[in-house]
């Protein structure tokens, strides 16, 4: 017998279905997949697990442009400038803040919660500005 020939039942429904490696379920019964757009951020969420596919709420260095900075300012460095190092901490406090609220909204997705209703935009706001006046 071919593998193509083997086949299994749906674990919801019971329908008669052709075998699918790890699925387990027919097309009718799979999980559906999920993509909220919400405040630049695009987070996908399939079969109980999500994910960011783009957008960030943290802020990017000046100098590098990425939002988790590679550069390295220390006291004793010839280029030190304390501004630019008390900015560059300041940036990497709100960055942690901003990644908290991002795992949040994944997990709240994750969990069924529908995040594409225009109170978590208002809530995301909220957090950013009050995030905002404390770094």
């Amino acid at each position: 017998m071919k593998n193509e020939e083997i086949t299994e039942f749906c674990i919801y429904c019971g329908a008669h279905i052709p075998k699918r490696e790890g699925e387990g379920t027919c097309p009718k019964c799979d999980p559906p997949k999920k993509t909220y757009k919400i405040y630049g951020l695009t987070i996908e969420v399939e079969d109980g697990s999500g994910q960011i596919l783009e957008g960030t709420l943290k802020k990017t260095c000046p100098c590098c442009f990425l939002a988790d900075c590679t550069c390295q300012f220390f006291p004793n460095a010839r280029s030190y400038d304390e501004k630019h190092h008390t900015d560059c901490l300041m940036r990497e406090r709100y960055n942690l803040t901003m990644n908290g609220l991002e795992v949040m909204l994944v997990t709240l997705a994750t969990e069924g919660i529908d995040i594409g209703q225009p109170a978590f935009e208002a809530a995301i706001q909220e957090a950013k500005d009050s995030t905002e006046c404390e770094y």
